[in-house]
């Protein structure tokens, strides 16, 4: 185990590294010959937080595991202040932007905070509600794995499924007919085009039906099946070694999730600050979607690994990537027919139509959001009562639900 965690620390060391290197150069382009210096600037400040903050983070806490210190028990207190903190971030950050308030010099730190608070107070909440249930060392291992390693793995996998059917479709294209030079004129036209042309080019596509299917099944097929199955791979292994409860491998699944959507809200929702308190907001939601569906894959990991209960697994997993695929259909959608407003002058039955469908969505993204915090917050009450109604020793080490009886530090560091 020693040795796991000296390959964890020269891991995060390495990521504090090449953080200072990637992050700081992309922020001094930015200052100093950005076109749109804002964006390189808050994409620099959050590379720096992402990868320095999280890399010293989890650095300290794996020091501490191999000096052989204990950790003590994730006993969140006074966790509603994020909330309110992240509402605060989301109004500064629009006004920043609307009245341009210095910019440079607030909003990077702004959306930093936009993208932080949520998975926090998140994590915290369900931390309240198990009360110590793992240590806070475990936590900081699985934010920081669903931040950097679950992200990396998912980003590779997805890039070369999708690199697979692109090379599958221009193969199809080369042996049909003329396709070889229906190809080259796509490459010269999206070489030579220009921005506006380039709009016009992605709108032309959004009414071709086999290009608006192929979205959505990568978009709500393939995207949810490969995140599902990688987001809690730092809980698999907590999960092998430290024999846990049910409880405890949900926490950690959870950690999981929360860590893999704070890269994403710091990255994904940089692309269109016209619109960032809107995308911000959204990223909340996706927040508690990867939150939710990693405490159920934290269970499912669980019952595969420990009880060797296939059917439970498998359901999870299928519960887990019907909520996401669900979530980012609809989101999909929004973003399809937000796009198909713009093709044309005035308000014709099209801007109409598209209109009613952008409310329909929201409407189900909304009440998905329900759903989603339903089921984290009845899976946690649930997991609450079963840690008050087991005995104190449990596989894996001891945990004790009462705050008022100090858990054993003698177990692990």
């Amino acid at each position: 185990m020693k040795i796991v965690r000296v390959v964890v620390l020269i891991a995060a060391l390495g990521v504090v590294v090449l953080g200072l290197v990637g992050g700081g150069a992309g922020l001094l382009l930015g200052l100093l010959h950005g076109e749109d210096r804002l964006t390189a600037v808050t994409f620099g400040v959050s590379v720096l937080v992402l990868t320095v903050g999280g890399g010293v983070w989890i650095a300290w806490h794996t020091w501490q595991a191999i000096q052989g210190r204990s950790s003590p028990p994730f006993r969140p207190r006074r966790v509603w202040w994020l909330l309110l903190a992240f509402g605060l971030a989301l109004g500064l950050g629009q006004a920043v932007l609307t009245f341009d308030l210095l910019p440079l010099l607030t909003f990077p730190f702004l959306h930093v905070a936009a993208a932080l608070l949520p998975a926090l107070a998140i994590v915290g909440l369900v931390g309240w509600w198990l009360d110590g249930a793992v240590r806070q060392r475990e936590m900081v291992w699985q934010l920081g794995s669903g931040a950097l390693l679950s992200t990396f793995l998912a980003g590779v996998l997805e890039a070369a499924a999708l690199g697979g059917l692109l090379i599958a479709v221009i193969l199809i294209t080369l042996w049909q007919p003329g396709g070889a030079e229906r190809l080259e004129r796509l490459a010269s036209l999206l070489e030579n085009a220009t921005q506006n042309q380039q709009a016009d080019l992605i709108i032309a596509l959004l009414h071709s039906p086999g290009a608006v299917v192929a979205v959505l099944l990568v978009a709500a097929g393939l995207i949810p099946l490969l995140e599902e199955g990688i987001k809690t791979v730092g809980a698999v292994f907590l999960i092998e070694v430290r024999r846990p409860r049910l409880s405890q491998a949900f926490l950690w699944g959870v950690g999981s999730g929360a860590g893999f959507a704070l890269t994403e809200a710091l990255i994904n929702s940089i692309g269109g600050l016209e619109a960032w308190g809107f995308v911000a907001l959204i990223r909340s939601g996706a927040t508690l979607l990867h939150c939710t569906t990693g405490g159920l894959m934290g269970l499912a990991w669980y019952f595969l690994l420990l009880r060797g209960r296939w059917g439970w697994a498998l359901g999870l997993y299928g519960a887990s990537v019907g909520i996401h695929a669900l979530w980012n259909l609809l989101t999909v959608v929004i973003s399809i027919l937000s796009l198909t407003t713009l093709d044309g002058p005035g308000l014709g039955p099209g801007q109409i139509f598209a209109g009613l469908g952008i409310l329909g969505a929201m409407t189900l993204l909304g009440l998905l959001v329900l759903l989603m915090a339903g089921v984290l917050a009845g899976s946690t009450w649930y997991l609450r009562r079963m840690v008050r109604q087991e005995p104190r020793e449990a596989c894996g080490h001891e945990i004790v639900p009462s705050s008022s009886a100090p858990l054993s530090r003698t177990e692990y560091p």
